[in-house]
């Protein structure tokens, strides 16, 4: 059976995102997470997906969302604002922290499927 449609889920942290250069699908990944075990196997194996894709070797595209909410993530959530607000740890990188709901992460890569590009990525 051949493969009609990949879709593979990175992360929106393999990408450059910095205060003075935010990040977006052609950005590359921040140096000092080339130390970080999952960050930067997801980051090689995006790009071997997209190497593949593009070469026409793999009908495949990247979804890479940002911090995913979902319904039971309130109480998570609101400790770690809790703990920004005072003082305690802060929880955001220099180029800020983005998030997204589950639901639609949900859907963007569902529409991936149908809708995306063979070969290209897009950050949710």
């Amino acid at each position: 059976m051949a493969i009609k449609r990949f879709v593979f889920v990175s992360t929106a942290v393999c990408y450059q995102n910095e205060t003075e250069e935010p990040g977006n699908e052609e950005s590359e990944i921040m140096p000092w997470l080339e130390g970080s075990g999952y960050v930067y196997s997801k980051y090689i194996a995006q790009q071997e997906v997209l190497r593949e894709a593009r070469r026409g070797k793999l009908p495949a595209i990247v979804v890479s969302p940002a911090f995913i909410i979902g319904p039971y993530d309130s109480r998570s959530l609101k400790e770690s604002l809790l703990g920004y607000s005072k003082k305690r740890w802060a929880f955001l990188p220099s180029g800020g922290k983005s998030f997204i709901d589950a639901s639609y992460a949900a859907e963007a890569t569902v529409n991936a499927l149908t809708k995306g590009k063979v070969g290209e990525s897009c950050l949710l």
